[in-house]
């Protein structure tokens, strides 16, 4: 027998409940999206609606970057500096991979030299930025439900240590 969708989603244990909610998962988008599914059922497995081919992308589908030194590149370093400067853009870094072929480790909590994890050089370049344009630059990290408890434990010991500002 089909299991209804919404019941289902009625009927989940209140522990994965609260975890839902607390990543604000909306259970209406998700019926919504199902609904819109079922009617085009067909559609998601016709042939024209598969990758054929994976290739790389043609070359002029590429932009090169300006050289240094040259008007072009100096406008566009201009841009990035004042978005910088006004606090309009921020450093997002994917966190949420485990080191499979490492053991299974949180990847950013992985020692890249003696006293300094992946996440360590992440705090000290936001910093660094910080300093050359004046203003902090926020780190977004990206989490999985692997690694979300790591890596806020992992920065509530960084803050522990007296080092707010790296936080």
């Amino acid at each position: 027998m089909p299991s209804d969708l919404a019941t289902d989603l009625r009927s989940l244990p209140s522990d994965l409940r609260s975890t839902l909610d607390r990543h604000h998962f909306a259970a209406e988008r998700l019926l919504d999206l199902g609904q819109r599914l079922a009617r085009n059922a067909g559609a998601a497995h016709a042939p024209d609606n598969r990758v054929r081919e994976a290739k790389a992308p043609a070359a002029e589908e590429l932009r090169e970057l300006p050289e240094p030194g040259t008007p072009e590149h100096d406008e566009l370093a201009a841009r990035g500096r004042a978005l910088l400067e006004r606090g309009e853009v921020a450093f997002c870094v994917m966190a949420g991979g485990m080191a499979t072929r490492m053991g299974g480790v949180v990847k950013a909590l992985v020692s890249i030299w003696p006293g300094m994890r992946f996440l360590d050089f992440r705090l000290a370049e936001a910093r660094s930025w910080a300093v050359r344009y004046g203003r902090p630059v926020p780190l977004w990290l990206m989490t999985s439900d692997a690694t979300d408890a790591p890596l806020r434990e992992a920065l509530a010991e960084v803050r522990r240590q007296e080092r707010p500002e790296q936080v």
